[in-house]
């Protein structure tokens, strides 16, 4: 969220590739990546927690998330509406993007910093051990297609390692299954540096040349391939593993 507070923030609004490559990350990472975790909470995370004590209603996750959700919609219809602006009314428009990414992200904060208190809590009242925590996250990158793990995995451990440290996130690359870590290590990590990186980075006042999502794909498919071609030197024999 941060880093989409900074990359419109710091925006050039008049050149139109600039909010395209917005509207591609927005839609391709942000919402889906929102949407993955929302569902995951709902079906998931929430009825295990209430096998064994309720949430307070003073949560108000399932308010937050139609806020979060209803914000994420007004975003997308900015960024639609800034590309198709005439050039006087772009300021006007990134302005506007600005305060409800803004808002947005100070309400996501406040969330947080309730979840912070209230779910450790909850999470020993239930007497849930840590084992169990990491049983139920691996249930909920298991239940996403491979699709949605390819885009939600790396983002989890980007955000973990921008909160957390390096150490945190490499740990829970770590716990994640065989075939899961080994997708994230050489395919969906190269890829979200490459192209969802590159993506949110190319909206800044500073980055002056397109990278556009094909030269993203491209690269992201050569990285890949070559660092198989590495690891099959030093293995000789590379077992792709199946997936649950």
């Amino acid at each position: 969220m941060d880093e989409l507070s900074d990359a419109v923030r710091n925006m050039d609004p008049m050149l139109n590739w600039k909010w395209e490559n917005l509207g591609i990350w927005h839609e391709e990472n942000f919402h889906a990546v929102v949407q993955h975790l929302h569902d995951a909470e709902e079906h998931i995370y929430v009825p295990w927690i209430e096998t064994k004590v309720k949430i307070p209603e003073s949560s108000n996750w399932r308010l937050r998330r139609s806020t979060l959700i209803q914000a994420i919609k007004e975003i997308s219809e900015l960024i639609k509406a800034g590309r198709q602006a005439s050039p006087s009314q772009k300021s006007r428009m990134q302005m506007h993007l600005c305060q409800v990414v803004e808002n947005m992200v100070e309400n996501m904060h406040k969330h947080f910093a309730q979840e912070e208190e209230v779910m450790p809590c909850l999470l020993r009242e239930a007497g849930f051990s840590l084992a169990d925590q990491e049983a139920v996250m691996v249930k909920i990158i298991e239940s996403w297609s491979l699709s949605g793990k390819s885009v939600v995995v790396p983002t989890m451990v980007h955000a973990l390692e921008r909160s957390a440290g390096p150490e945190k996130a490499t740990a829970f690359v770590q716990s994640l299954p065989y075939g899961i870590r080994f997708l994230h290590s050489y395919f969906w990590d190269p890829d979200f540096k490459a192209r969802q990186q590159g993506l949110i980075h190319s909206v800044r006042r500073d980055e002056v040349k397109n990278p556009t999502a094909s030269f993203f794909a491209s690269f992201t498919a050569q990285e890949s391939k070559k660092r198989l071609r590495l690891d099959t030197k030093r293995r000789h024999n590379v077992i792709i593993p199946k997936m649950s």
